[in-house]
């Protein structure tokens, strides 16, 4: 492949002084521009001082290497800068590297190639278009005969700060393409972010968009993280489908740290989805979206968000009396039915009364959808399961000699997208 770079220099030295901040990275990038006509070997790169820098001399850069069919020989992408390529003949299709170093104020990429083709046929409006991770992952693949429009745009990618991607361009018959590459600052999800230990980081109080798109015939899962804060109690976490009613169903769920499922909900493509759930102050949580491989070839967009707030929430798992949730006499506290049950959800609360009272009054809303039922120390009821009409119940608890009790609040299947309101007191 023949690449020809037409840049101004200000522009390159712009770039690959950014470059160099970060020194694993600059080495590779100025070792690449190292002795090419135009540039200054001596000054390329200088780490004589604590910040590293580039130069080149006013010439410019005006070809950018023989060959760079692998990593190694990829030629440097400058953003804002287009390249030409053209295939090269001897066998079914010819790739073409490039590599790209993100400036540390960016966030995302985008990618955009445009072809000129020898001829009309399929074959010659042929390309694919892939990106890669330092280590090699690819994070995005797109391989399709291009339309009227005569390009390829890869869906907007996070980037990480500093890191080396590479772009890697295929074709398979005589056509010439050119490439140009962008970087934004909007919050993206990150790539590979596929398992926990790899989770992009989900910002407070603010929306980040990520893409569904599942490589090679597997499922794509992207993964989240978010810390909530010392006066947090819950967080309410909403995803927006941005796909086309043909799309595949979304799913969220939210995880505790050991990656215990608390809440999940399925969205429609072009719908809205919520998961409300307690939470512990300052302690992480983890966001997982995703979907299940459909045609396994059409990518499509969603904005995720968490709010935080200091509402008292029921915290996940508390369905039994040994992981009840205390909570104290006279305070109001939301629950809802979690999705990650398969049948009913009980949410256990424990409550401690006092010695000289037997009457429980428990408040409960909305009416006709949830019911209670109340348990001793010892796990016997108290009171047998009643459905709450009116919003309100009073529990006799004598014979309990007070202490401490338990107050279960039922919800079924039926009740899912609902939350109640919980108040004990004793009149």
């Amino acid at each position: 492949m023949q690449s020809v770079v037409r840049i101004r220099a200000r522009g390159l030295y712009g770039i690959l002084a950014v470059a160099c901040t970060a020194v694993a990275v600059a080495l590779q990038a100025c070792d690449a521009c190292a002795g090419k006509e135009g540039v200054d070997r001596a000054s390329c790169c200088s780490q004589d001082s604590d910040a590293p820098s580039c130069a080149v001399d006013a010439t410019g850069i005006d070809e950018c290497g023989s060959s760079n069919g692998d990593a190694e020989s990829a030629c440097i992408l400058l953003p804002g800068e287009p390249y030409s390529g053209r295939f090269n003949a001897g066998g079914d299709h010819d790739d073409d590297f490039f590599a790209l170093v993100v400036d540390p104020n960016a966030t995302s990429v985008d990618v955009r190639v445009a072809i000129d083709a020898a001829d009309d046929s399929a074959p010659a409006r042929r390309i694919g278009v892939r990106v890669l991770d330092e280590l090699g992952t690819v994070l995005t693949e797109l391989d399709r005969v291009v339309d009227e429009e005569r390009a390829v745009v890869v869906p907007t990618l996070g980037v990480r700060h500093g890191a080396r991607y590479h772009v890697v361009v295929r074709t398979y018959a005589e056509l010439s393409y050119s490439i140009e590459a962008s970087f934004g600052s909007e919050p993206l999800e990150i790539e590979p972010n596929d398992a926990a230990e790899l989770a992009t980081t989900l910002p407070r109080q603010s929306t980040i968009t990520g893409s569904s798109f599942p490589l090679a015939g597997r499922p794509d899962y992207d993964f989240f993280r978010m810390t909530s804060g010392e006066q947090d109690q819950n967080v309410d976490v909403g995803l927006r489908h941005l796909g086309g009613s043909r799309d595949a169903n979304l799913e969220i769920a939210v995880l505790d740290e050991s990656e215990t499922e608390l809440c999940a909900e399925v969205v429609a493509a072009g719908d809205d989805g919520m998961c409300v759930v307690g939470v512990v102050a300052e302690s992480n949580y983890i966001v997982r979206v995703g979907r299940e491989v459909e045609d396994g070839t059409t990518p499509f967009d969603y904005e995720l968000s968490a709010t935080f707030d200091s509402d008292l929430f029921e915290i996940e798992p508390n369905d039994t009396t040994a992981n009840a949730q205390p909570l104290a006499m006279r305070r109001f506290i939301r629950g809802a039915y979690s999705a990650s049950h398969e049948g009913a959800d009980d949410d256990v609360f424990m409550v401690e009364l006092q010695t000289d009272s037997s009457a429980l009054e428990v408040q409960l809303s909305p009416a006709g959808t949830f019911s209670l039922a109340l348990f001793d120390a010892e796990e016997a009821i108290v009171e047998t399961e009643v459905a709450v009409d009116d919003g309100r119940e009073t529990f006799t608890a004598a014979g309990t000699g007070g202490g401490r009790l338990f107050v279960r609040v039922r919800s079924e299947p039926i009740a899912a997208g609902l939350e109640y309101r919980l108040r004990v007191d004793q009149p």
